[in-house]
């Protein structure tokens, strides 16, 4: 009985051993797919962080090209506002000027074209006055013209003419109210661009930089696409006034 209850009790100490033995593998076993599993894992993020960095790579190297294509636009923007300025900063010389009676080929403009014209005879005789710089005289003429003709269609030329001679000879408060007649008495003539300018001009001459702003802007505003608009508009950033926009 002793020796039956051993082998008994051997028995199941062998079965439990059996299966503390099989239980060991099956712990044994999922230990091997989990490490199995991490190592793919591992893989897995070593192929990943291999594809990141080699994106980051990639996105570097364009976001280098990118800085040097933008740094060539900047240098080409910075070129063509220098050459805008001096090409502004030379129109505003010329404006400055009495009215040119010459072209860019030095060759001398001619009189508006107005054949048959009343008073067009007078007006010829003005402007030859006003290219030989005699601009006493040339004020007569043009002031006849409209004395006489004030009806013709040379009549807003011939003030504009007057206004130019009095700022030719630099006396800029006479020129300032030559100019505002011109554009008060003729507000649709083809004259007013200039006339607006050289109004503005006046002002600043006379001191009176609050109004020539408002008349530069009211220049930008009337007349968009002209040359007289580019210059107002130059003009208005170095006096450091607001620029409405045209």
């Amino acid at each position: 009985m002793l020796l039956s209850g051993c082998t008994s009790q051997f028995k199941r100490i062998e079965t439990n051993t059996d299966q503390a033995v099989q239980g060991q593998q099956r712990l044994e076993q999922q230990i091997a797919e989990i490490q199995e599993s991490m190592a793919v894992l591992r893989e897995g993020e070593s192929a990943r962080e291999t594809d990141y960095l080699e994106l980051r790579a990639e996105m570097e190297n364009q976001l280098r090209q990118l800085d040097t294509v933008v740094q060539r636009m900047d240098a080409r923007s910075a070129e063509q506002q220098d050459l805008l300025r001096e090409v502004l900063a030379a129109l505003d010389l010329i404006a400055r000027q009495p009215a040119a009676v010459v072209d860019s080929t030095g060759a001398m403009v001619s009189a508006p074209a107005l054949s048959g014209s009343a008073g067009k005879d007078v007006f010829d005789e003005a402007w030859g006055d006003y290219t030989r710089g005699d601009y006493a005289l040339a004020r007569d003429g043009f002031q006849e013209v409209m004395d006489r003709f004030g009806h013709s269609e040379l009549a807003d030329d011939a003030e504009y003419w007057v206004a130019e001679t009095w700022y030719a000879e630099r006396d800029f408060a006479r020129a300032r109210d030559g100019f505002d007649r011109v554009v008060a008495r003729f507000p649709t003539s083809e004259v007013i661009p200039a006339a607006q300018l050289k109004l503005a001009y006046s002002l600043l001459e006379t001191g009176e930089p609050d109004r020539a702003v408002e008349v530069l802007n009211a220049l930008r505003r009337a007349h968009p696409d002209s040359d007289e608009a580019l210059i107002a508009g130059h003009k208005l950033s170095t006096l450091g006034g607001e620029s409405d926009s045209p």
